[in-house]
């Protein structure tokens, strides 16, 4: 099989993990963010695979549509319970998924799929997409980590008064909405004074040149 036609697709299963994790969610985690980390992880594999041979594909040999075609391996590998248990990890705070455990389901379903895979790129595929998927998430977390408790201390702060024209009343209903503006306008609050003060500093650089040469 041509390396053209070694064309995976790993599914969307950030509505499985939501519904598995529940309340238990870190923060205020969706199913985009997850999503998004999973698409990290492909990206991630399919970046190494363009410096393989063809030969080297994990799914050279297997063929992609049908029963025992690799696209449906990964649904149903991504689907399965004990799959999703581990990727659920970083989301609640247990730490990194475990790559050996995920290498021999992964072998397990595939040996009963009839799936042939290049064994000396499993390990590899395995944990480029892992790696990828927890750094992923765990830039999400921090995120929204960042932001709730930015968004907290506003509500603590500024109870029914005007912030840059922008009523934030406290406990009121309508506030998450306001409080996503002002953390936005702070980022850009913070940059312009920057930009201000290295202004200034290229001012009185030029100035110094001026007068020493008078």
């Amino acid at each position: 099989m041509g390396p053209d036609l070694v064309s995976w697709v790993i599914p969307k299963v950030g509505g499985y993990l939501v519904k598995k994790v529940g309340d238990r969610l870190t923060q205020s985690l969706n199913k985009t963010d997850i999503e998004k980390a999973i698409e990290a992880g492909e990206k991630a594999v399919k970046e190494w695979e363009k410096e393989l041979l063809p030969q080297q594909l994990l799914f050279y040999s297997a063929k992609p549509d049908g029963w025992n075609g690799f696209n449906k391996f990964l649904s149903q590998y991504f689907e399965h319970s004990a799959v999703l248990t581990e990727l659920e990890k970083p989301l609640i705070n247990l730490g990194k998924p475990d790559i050996n455990f995920l290498r021999r389901v992964f072998q397990q379903e595939a040996e009963a799929k009839n799936i042939p895979l290049i064994q000396s790129s499993l390990q590899s595929w395995l944990e480029i997409f892992i790696n990828a998927y927890f750094q992923h998430t765990n830039t999400y977390i921090k995120f929204q980590v960042a932001k709730q408790n930015y968004f907290e201390q506003l509500a603590n702060w500024f109870d029914d008064v005007k912030f840059a024209g922008i009523s934030v009343p406290g406990q009121e209903v309508e506030k998450s909405e306001k409080l996503a503006y002002i953390f936005v306008m702070g980022l850009c609050i913070r940059l312009f004074r920057n930009i201000c003060v290295l202004r200034k500093l290229i001012i009185s650089w030029r100035m110094s040149l001026i007068l020493g040469l008078f």
